[in-house]
């Protein structure tokens, strides 16, 4: 979430903006992401967060490599 949130500042998003989500990872990574979805979604101010191929930035987090796209809704 922390990463998400770094990418929203880089964009000049403000707190309140709403934001749409698009994350590639592994069948892992899938995993721990469905686990969390409602609260890195709530925590974000995502709107949407898909799980598909994407291009974005790359974060590694606990050994699983995440591609993250955020676009202001």
């Amino acid at each position: 979430m922390r990463a998400i949130q770094d990418l929203r500042k880089k964009q000049g998003l403000m707190p309140g903006d709403r934001i749409a989500l698009a994350i590639k990872t592994s069948g892992e990574g899938k995993r721990v992401l469905e686990e969390r979805k409602a609260e890195i979604m709530r925590t974000t101010g995502a709107d949407d967060l898909v799980l598909e191929e994407t291009k974005g930035a790359s974060i590694l987090i606990e050994g699983m490599e995440y591609v993250i796209a955020l676009k202001k809704r």
